[in-house]
């Protein structure tokens, strides 16, 4: 009996050290996160400000700036690192930056930034990794380039980069490898290469690069035709240069 007493006070005080040692170390999803339930479409300075100084970092909705006159940029956001739902940045005539998202790591909806006319870069998606339905990026008549998507994984959905009239440069998307439908390229007037797409491993619809008045490069899709990781068509017309999915395989992808 006696040492029946003594393994179950040993069982016991066992269950209270590995308790007592869960919680000092274990933090819980919901101990660790700030969750706002809703959608933000248009939202005030107020809202915003709620946003930011209660240090919510997921939205669970979307989030919408459509035509937000005076809006220069989104600072508020800069606590947020999921957005279960879509994100849209459109026409908004003074942003210059998106620097507010510069802990952004997810959306599960879509990421759509179009028709912001003084908009230069991308800055602030630097920890982007992933987007669900789609990545469309559009008549940012000022976007020079895509340098801060450069940890972007995976699209599960489209990605659209058509209408920017001084789009340099796609190589901020260097490190996506998986696309889960389409891709399509088009009418971004100076863009002579499409280097940043170099690192793609699967596309799960068509890619079609065209009108892009300057292109003459297509060698960034080279490795993913070369592994047949295009599950649907590939066209190209309409730019300077059109070679064929087999005339890129064979290395014949640049003028």
């Amino acid at each position: 009996m006696n040492n029946l007493k003594i393994l179950l006070s040993i069982i016991l005080s066992s269950i209270l050290v590995f308790s007592a040692c869960k919680n000092d170390n274990e933090i819980t999803p919901d101990e660790s996160d700030k969750i706002y339930n809703g959608d933000l479409i248009n939202p005030s300075s107020s809202e915003l400000q709620f946003l930011y100084e209660n240090k919510y970092n997921i939205i669970n909705g979307d989030v919408e700036f459509i035509r937000m006159n005076g809006l220069t940029n989104i600072l508020p956001l800069s606590n947020i690192e999921t957005i279960n739902g879509s994100l849209k940045i459109k026409y908004n005539y003074d942003l210059l930056s998106l620097e507010g998202l510069a802990n952004l790591t997810s959306v599960d909806g879509y990421l759509i930034i179009s028709n912001n006319d003084t908009l230069e870069t991308g800055n602030g998606l630097s920890k982007l990794t992933s987007v669900g339905e789609g990545l469309l990026i559009g008549f940012n008549n000022a976007l020079v380039n895509l340098n801060n998507l450069s940890n972007l994984e995976s699209i599960d959905g489209e990605l659209e980069i058509y209408g920017n009239e001084v789009l340099e440069n796609i190589n901020g998307l260097n490190t996506l490898a998986s696309v889960g439908r389409y891709i399509r390229i088009n009418r971004n007037y100076p863009l002579t290469n499409i280097d940043g797409l170099s690192n793609l491993k699967s596309v799960g619809g068509f890619i079609e690069i065209s009108y892009n008045y300057l292109l003459s490069d297509l060698c960034g899709i080279k490795n993913i035709l070369t592994i047949n990781g295009v599950e649907g068509d590939v066209a190209i017309y309409d730019n300077p240069y059109n070679p064929t999915p087999e005339d890129i395989i064979a290395g014949n992808c640049s003028q």
